[in-house]
């Protein structure tokens, strides 16, 4: 806590079944921006050799114009967006912030041998204060939450998340 990361335990019940909900609500969907996209970094690039995974960007207006055929994912974006926002409004007692912005959530996917590599969230294409990771999963090798300057790693389980400062890497 001292140093502004803090992670919060178990904040996403697994009856939840968020991935699965996911896949099956946009697994084969060829219809931007409810479906897996290749992801981009900075302005829009395609960068791989610095992250190759793909990614489905939610935020209150995608929700908000949803087409029926993918009203879960209304469901989704909530089941996620409400217990973040718990652990968000607790972050900002502690630290005494106020957060007044939430960029859309971002589901990723990795696959075999994918990877996002050691970045900062606040970057040269947008300015970040906070920054928030939720794991939807635990059944997978690597993955680890690295803060190098902080000698610091750690293997997140389903359900926790994970917020610190924007800046740290």
């Amino acid at each position: 806590p001292r140093l502004g990361i803090l992670l919060y335990q178990n904040a996403l019940p697994k009856s939840l079944r968020l991935v699965e909900r996911l896949e099956e609500t946009i697994g084969n969907s060829k219809t931007p921006p409810y479906m897996w996209m290749e992801a981009l970094v900075g302005y829009n690039q395609k960068m791989p050799e610095y992250r190759d995974c793909v990614d489905c960007k939610m935020g209150e207006l995608h929700i908000k114009h949803c087409p029926p055929q993918f009203s879960e994912l209304v469901n989704i974006y909530n089941d996620t967006k409400n217990p973040l926002k718990e652990c968000i409004a607790d972050y900002e007692k502690r630290y005494n912030l106020q957060l007044n912005y939430m960029e859309a959530i971002n589901f990723i996917r990795y696959g075999v041998n994918q990877h996002f590599q050691v970045h900062t969230d606040h970057g040269f294409s947008y300015t970040a204060t906070t920054s928030s990771c939720m794991y939807l999963n635990d059944d997978y090798e690597g993955g680890e939450l690295w803060f190098p300057y902080l000698d610091l790693s750690f293997k997140p389980e389903y359900g926790d998340i994970v917020l610190f400062p924007s800046t740290y890497i």
